[in-house]
């Protein structure tokens, strides 16, 4: 009967006789990062509710409560309240910055 550190050996030996023998692959190139995509398409120059609530990230009673409070332009076409796009984009840059980091409980 063959010891039991004898066989170890033999199978560590064959292990890395395989491992040697494998091709060598180069690891796969990183995938380039997406550039930064707009929440405000530019080719748009109006937005409906919906639309702009999606845009800024709030709910539709919240971009109505923005336009009654002045804080956000709107106008009417028929029924329809459209948000121009330069005004999307100047209540975005009028929004304070956050500090990040933990908060102070």
């Amino acid at each position: 009967m063959v010891p039991e550190h004898a066989i170890r050996r033999l199978i560590e030996l064959e292990v890395r006789a395989a491992v040697q023998a494998l091709p060598l692959q180069e690891p796969p190139a990183p995938r380039p990062d997406p550039p930064p995509s707009s929440a405000l398409a530019s080719d748009r120059i109006a937005y409906r509710i919906n639309e702009a609530a999606a845009a800024i990230g709030v709910c539709r009673a919240t971009v109505y409560k923005l336009i009654a409070a002045g804080e956000l332009r709107a106008g009417k076409r028929g029924s329809t309240t459209l948000i121009r796009r330069v005004d999307l984009e100047a209540f975005i840059d009028a929004m304070p910055a956050s500090r990040g980091g933990p908060k102070d409980d």
